[in-house]
């Protein structure tokens, strides 16, 4: 009876100490550190590694105490010592970083591989972009597959990524976009670009390609902007519309992208996506071949001797107000008709 009695307190025990960290844990995630400490200050005390990695991860972060990294330094240790992944993860970060400590990273990466072998997903992510700098393509896929596994978005990301581009790996866009597809739900742009890239190179897909494009778009980037653009013109996946491809054009020509500023040249040359506008045309090839667009660059020379010498300075005046950041305005000036070519 007497050892039954012993293990019957001990379970009791343990579950007082589970109870305490849990209410640390509720009192922590609800931003209420005075409570949270008092919860695991008495259990790291008592040796529980779990409550020690908290208290360090508070004197980490300034969380209801100073922020102080050797206090940090100091519980991490007493946690990793016994085995404690979030603590060897976060002694990683501190080396990496140099918090605290002298910035070494063969000491992050041994903590970091500590905690990734007991399975820590962001340990693994660290491990992996670690060989992936190195150019250790195959570790690099290896921790990032088994990060990506477990649900981290950054590592589903880099992994996409090395198969869209083929680093270390076959190129395969169907293992692409499945990697890919998490991080663009959660707002990734550069993912989002790339799934829209993907869903391009197929026909049938182009409707997926359009929504992709149009989420990058949509939060600034020109890439995504321009090709949205691009289906607009071509009908590829939205109905053609040229004041939309008009539209995107512009978006990603502001951010100095310099097809979508030749292609509205083209725009106000010929008359397609908006009214023909030489003057405007000229503005816009101006502007891409100051980029470097040599296409640009012949495309303006063709229209330089269709312009009056007025027409040519109020082009430049323009391109000069768009490379200036200002607001460019509606061209009203008329000129009067004349077969005179500028030379």
């Amino acid at each position: 009876m007497k050892g039954y009695a012993w293990v019957l307190l001990l379970a009791m025990t343990n579950m007082e100490c589970f109870a305490g960290f849990d209410e640390g844990i509720v009192a922590y995630e609800a931003k209420d550190y005075q409570t949270a400490l008092k919860e695991f200050l008495p259990l790291a005390n008592d040796g529980d590694a779990a409550s020690q990695a908290q208290i360090g991860l508070m004197y980490d972060n300034g969380e209801g105490v100073a922020q102080d990294y050797s206090k940090a330094l100091q519980w991490y240790r007493k946690a990793a010592a016994q085995e404690n992944a979030d603590a060897q993860y976060y002694l990683g970060l501190m080396y990496l970083k140099g918090n605290g400590v002298v910035k070494d990273i063969s000491q992050a990466l041994q903590w970091f591989r500590k905690a990734a072998e007991q399975d820590d997903a962001d340990a693994q992510y660290y491990l992996g972009k670690f060989y992936e700098t190195g150019k250790f393509y195959g570790q690099a896929i290896d921790w990032y597959r088994k990060a990506a596994e477990q649900g981290n978005v950054d590592a589903q990301y880099n992994l996409g990524i090395m198969y869209f581009l083929g680093n270390g790996i076959e190129k395969d866009y169907s293992e692409a976009a499945r990697w890919l597809l998490k991080p663009s739900e959660q707002g990734n742009v550069v993912a989002q670009l790339g799934l829209g890239m993907i869903y391009e190179d197929d026909e049938d897909t182009y409707d997926l390609a359009s929504k992709w494009y149009r989420e990058a778009a949509e939060q600034g980037n020109a890439d995504a902007q321009y090709n949205l653009g691009l289906m607009y013109y071509n009908g590829e996946g939205v109905p053609q519309n040229y004041s939309q491809t008009a539209f995107w054009y512009r978006k990603a020509g502001i951010q100095g992208h310099s097809d979508a500023i030749n292609n509205l040249g083209v725009g106000y040359e010929f008359g397609q996506l908006i009214a023909k506008n030489l003057v405007l045309a000229h503005m816009f090839y101006n502007l891409a071949a100051i980029n470097g667009d040599e296409k640009a660059k012949d495309n303006r020379d063709r229209v330089t001797p269709q312009l009056t010498t007025a027409q040519l300075k109020e082009a430049q005046e323009l391109a000069s107000k768009w490379v200036k950041g200002l607001p460019l305005p509606t061209v009203t000036k008329t000129y009067p008709s004349s077969s005179k070519k500028r030379k």
